[in-house]
């Protein structure tokens, strides 16, 4: 039993801890290491393409010139979630933030957003948390 605790301990400290921190799990390019197929799958989906659609861009840019901004983040909570969550967009600047400049991370819907989520609070309007 000892022989494996030392031999699982040793596993462990040659993981490179950096390779899968929250940052680069939250990039679909560091799923695609491990998870090849998923990650082409995803990559054809229109989660993927969810912000960077240009129906999405254009009725967006629309909405919110139509309410002056007062549209909010009501597209971008399910069009671009991680941007959302990491404070990238907000309510004060959605109405003006070029969507297009979104770094992979946060454009569409990624694997770290489903993939990370605790718990379905609706089943609409992006439940998750």
């Amino acid at each position: 039993m000892k022989e494996l605790f030392v031999i699982a301990a040793l596993a462990l400290a040659a993981c490179d801890d950096d390779k899968y921190s929250v940052e680069r799990l939250q990039d679909p390019n560091t799923c695609s290491t491990c998870h090849p197929t998923h990650f082409t799958e995803w990559s054809g989906s229109m989660h993927a393409y969810a912000s960077t659609d240009p129906v999405f861009i254009a009725m967006h840019k629309r909405g919110q010139r139509e309410t002056g901004g007062e549209l909010g983040t009501f597209c971008v909570n399910c069009h671009a979630p991680m941007a959302v969550a990491n404070g990238t967009i907000t309510s004060d600047n959605v109405a003006t933030f070029d969507i297009s400049t979104l770094p992979p991370a946060e454009t569409g819907i990624t694997c770290y957003f489903c993939h990370n989520a605790d718990k379905v609070t609706r089943d609409h309007d992006n439940g998750l948390e």
